[in-house]
C-alpha cells in the first residue's frame, strides 16, 4: 500500500501579475499558413533587395555599448564575425532594415 504525501499548501506562493496586452501588435489577421506570423513591412524598405550590406562589425564596432544594437530601416548589414564567435547584445538586437547571414553558417551564439 503506498501513502501519497500530503498536498502542498501554495497559498503563500505569489502570483505573477497579468501583463499589460494594451500595446501589443495584433497579428491574427496576418498569419501565412506556411511561415508563420507576419507583419507589413516599413515603408523605408522599400528597396532594401537593392542596397548593399554594410558590415556588422564596421557598423558596430563594439557590441558593448549598453544600448540595443538597431538596424536602421532601410539598411541592409552582413554578418561578418568569425565562425564560432559569441556576441553578448545585453540590451538586445532591433532589426527594422535587413541582416544577412552567411549562406554557411558559421555557428554564431546570440
Amino acid at each position: 500500500n503506498t501513502q501519497l504525501p500530503p498536498p502542498i499548501d501554495d497559498s503563500d506562493i505569489p502570483v505573477a501579475p497579468t501583463p499589460d496586452t494594451s500595446q501589443c501588435i495584433n497579428v491574427d489577421d496576418q498569419i501565412d499558413p506556411n511561415i508563420g506570423y507576419m507583419l507589413d513591412p516599413l515603408d523605408c524598405n522599400a528597396n532594401i533587395e537593392t542596397q548593399s550590406c554594410t558590415s556588422f562589425r564596421e557598423m558596430f564596432p563594439s557590441v558593448a555599448t549598453g544600448n540595443a544594437i538597431v538596424i536602421p530601416c532601410g539598411q541592409c548589414v552582413y554578418m561578418d564575425y568569425p565562425s564560432g564567435s559569441t556576441l553578448t547584445l545585453t540590451e538586445g538586437l532591433d532589426i527594422q532594415g535587413k541582416l544577412v547571414f552567411p549562406d554557411q553558417d558559421p555557428g554564431y551564439t546570440f
